[in-house]
């Protein structure tokens, strides 16, 4: 019972994980990508 469940819990979380992957980055949504290209564009 508990074997299946983590079994699709990880398998869930590797599909989401994936598809955040390809998603370009929304501005609101994740703000420490954002303070990490603004770093990198300060340092240019």
């Amino acid at each position: 019972m508990w074997a299946e469940v983590l079994t699709a819990a990880v398998a869930w979380l590797t599909v989401v994980c994936l598809l955040l992957a390809r998603v370009p980055k929304p501005p609101g949504l994740l703000d420490s990508p954002l303070d990490m290209e603004q770093t990198e564009d300060s340092e240019r």
